[in-house]
Order: C-alpha cells, then structure tokens, then sequence
C-alpha cells in the first residue's frame, strides 16, 4: 500500500513538474522572440562594421607608415651615398635589412585575411609591435647617421 502511494505522489509531482515547464506560444511569446532574434542581428550588423571600420582605418594608418618609412629609407641611401663614414658597407647592410623588413611588413598587411575579430586582435598586436620596432631601427639608424 505504501508503495502505491509513493508511485502516485511520484506520478502526480512529475505531471505536475511537466504542466509547469510547458508553456503555450502564444503571440507575445513569438514576438518577444522575434525581437530578440532582430536586436541580436543588429548588434552582429553593427560590430562587424565596427570591425570593418577598424580594420581599414588600421590599413590605411600602417601603410602611412610604411610609406613614410620607404622615403626615410631612401633618404638614408642618398646620404649614404655622400657620406664619408669608415664603415659605408655596415651602415649600407643596415639600411638593406630593414628596407627588406619594411617590405615584409607590407606583404604582411597585404596577405592579411578578414578571419574575425580575435585573429584581428592578435594581428594587429603582433603587426603594430613590429612596426614599432622597425620605427625604432630607423631612429637608431638617423642617431648612428649623425655620429
């Protein structure tokens, strides 16, 4: 007799359980949803602009840069050729090596693909560290220049 209970309170609580978690779609539902569904793919729009935006303004600031680095270069190879300086072929391979890192970082920007906003992160942190260090290779090559 007890088990008969037990089994009946066990069958009335998981009716019961079931009863509660299902509720009708009704209109509101739908449209509770549907606005949902429209606010999330408005977010999507406007972030991936953001992204776009982002990466262009970034392209458009690196490729500045690198341009303003070609014409330092070539400054430096003019000055180079009328420079008396002892050690012409040290100070020569040096401008060579970072004119070649210069154009490494072009191809680079280049061949970058727009694969989402954490690979872009990572680019954009690893690209700018290294245009920072080859801006810093041009400021030591225009100190040593004046030595």
């Amino acid at each position: 007799m007890k088990q008969l209970t037990v089994i009946k309170i066990t069958i009335f609580l998981v009716i019961t359980f079931l009863a509660i978690g299902c509720k009708p779609n009704s209109p509101d539902n739908l449209k509770d949803d549907q606005s949902e569904i429209l606010k999330a793919e408005a977010e999507l729009k406007t972030a991936n602009e953001e992204f776009r935006i982002d990466l262009e303004n970034y392209r458009i600031e690196i490729e500045n840069k690198i341009s303003a680095n070609e014409r330092a270069i070539e400054d430096f190879k003019i000055s180079a050729a009328y420079n008396e300086k002892e050690d012409k072929s040290g100070y020569n391979k040096r401008i060579d090596e970072i004119e070649m890192k210069n154009m490494e970082m072009k191809r680079k920007l280049a061949e970058f693909k727009q694969d989402g906003s954490d690979k872009w992160k990572s680019f954009k942190t690893e690209f700018s560290r290294d245009m920072d260090e080859l801006g810093k290779a041009l400021k030591d090559l225009t100190v040593n220049n004046v030595n």
